[in-house]
């Protein structure tokens, strides 16, 4: 049709050279299509194929980790001796990640035990060898397994690493000590934060807040001239009951920075005892609301009565959050603090009735 109608319209000449064209390019269009049908055909083969294969992976891998589990459950459970006991090349890998798997959900004997067959078929040997890979990612692996069973003899290989110039390989091994509890940590505090940026200071503070790291190793912190570095200090020395941390969060409580003193004063806090309480005093006017209302919050965790008088008056504080910080610690304190608060029914109208309407509530489901 489409050459009948170019006949038609085109002259005689014309229509002659536009049939050879399309006699010569009829062909090649035929030919592309089949070319790309086959391409779509041989794609269709591949994606199946790699999803059966795929499949076929996925199944060998659970039939493998099913086998190592079975075969270390029989280890635990004696009905295997693991003298004598030999893993072939292809099982060593699935039996080793298998062990760390089964260890978080064993007893403390069960943990043991998991510890043992680590050491006894040679994983812990080459994780060690492999923290002095020449791969940084090689290293991190190794780090994460040993920490991962706590086998904090493995501390002195990997205290150097906190010093490597990868900063992951440092983070690992930081995150590895800090779990095992390493007491040597504190003797380097001023190095791992002088070898990392300031966008990983967060994540340092983080990490070393769930070690309890001895005083003495954070006085350098303390009194460093780096604002950073005394803000850890100030974070680092909460601890519960840490009565003899109280001199160095008292002299924090006075840093000129107002992050330090936040923190120093959240640390009182934490530390929970009455002996805090001169310093969180002293601290009812500091000149920063951000700093107020961590007092008024701390005291509300002491629940020391004396404390009323002063969270009266941050409760009439003229920032919002430190008022709102003031009536949440109040009502800690019983009917002595819903007393304080009802006498700013008319100054903090809506704040007042929320707080009174909370507590009748919860009297009421009570």
């Amino acid at each position: 049709m489409i050459i009948q109608l170019l006949s038609e319209t085109v002259p005689l000449g014309a229509n002659t050279v536009l049939l050879e064209l399309l006699e010569s390019v009829l062909p090649l269009v035929k030919y592309t299509l089949i070319v790309l049908s086959a391409l779509v055909v041989i794609l269709l083969i591949i994606y199946i194929v790699s999803i059966y294969i795929h499949h076929r992976q996925r199944k060998y891998a659970e039939w493998k980790t099913d086998h190592c589990r079975s075969l270390i459950g029989s280890i635990l459970s004696g009905n295997k001796p693991s003298a004598g006991f030999r893993l072939s090349p292809r099982e060593r890998n699935c039996f080793r990640d298998t062990l760390i798997d089964e260890y978080s959900s064993l007893s403390i004997s069960g943990k043991d035990t998991i510890r043992d067959l680590y050491k006894k078929f040679n994983f812990y040997d080459r994780d060690i060898r492999l923290l002095r890979h020449g791969t940084w990612w090689k290293k991190i692996e190794a780090i994460e397994r040993l920490g991962a069973l706590g086998l904090s003899e493995a501390e002195e290989h990997v205290l150097p690493l906190l010093t490597d110039k990868r900063s992951e390989v440092r983070f690992s091994a930081l995150r590895m000590l800090a779990f095992v509890g390493s007491q040597k940590l504190g003797k380097m505090l001023p190095e791992i934060f002088a070898d990392n940026r300031r966008w990983a200071y967060r994540f340092l503070v983080n990490t070393l807040s769930n070690t309890r790291i001895p005083i003495d190793s954070l006085k350098p912190l303390a009194s460093s001239s780096d604002r950073d570095y005394r803000k850890a200090a100030a974070i680092l020395l909460g601890k519960e009951g840490n009565r003899d941390a109280i001199t160095i969060l008292e002299r924090l409580t006075d840093d000129k920075v107002k992050d330090v003193r936040r923190e120093a004063v959240r640390s009182l806090g934490r530390v929970g005892i009455i002996d805090v309480m001169p310093a969180l005093s002293s601290k009812v006017d500091d000149n920063n609301p951000q700093v107020r209302a961590v007092v008024a919050s701390a005291l509300g965790v002491l629940k020391d009565k004396n404390s009323l008088s002063l969270l009266e008056r941050l409760a009439d504080d003229t920032d919002f959050d430190v008022r709102f910080q003031a009536f949440l610690a109040l009502e800690q304190f019983g009917q002595p603090g819903m007393a304080i608060i009802a006498k700013y029914e008319f100054k903090y109208t809506e704040m007042v009735r929320e707080f009174v309407s909370k507590v009748g509530s919860t009297s009421d489901a009570a």
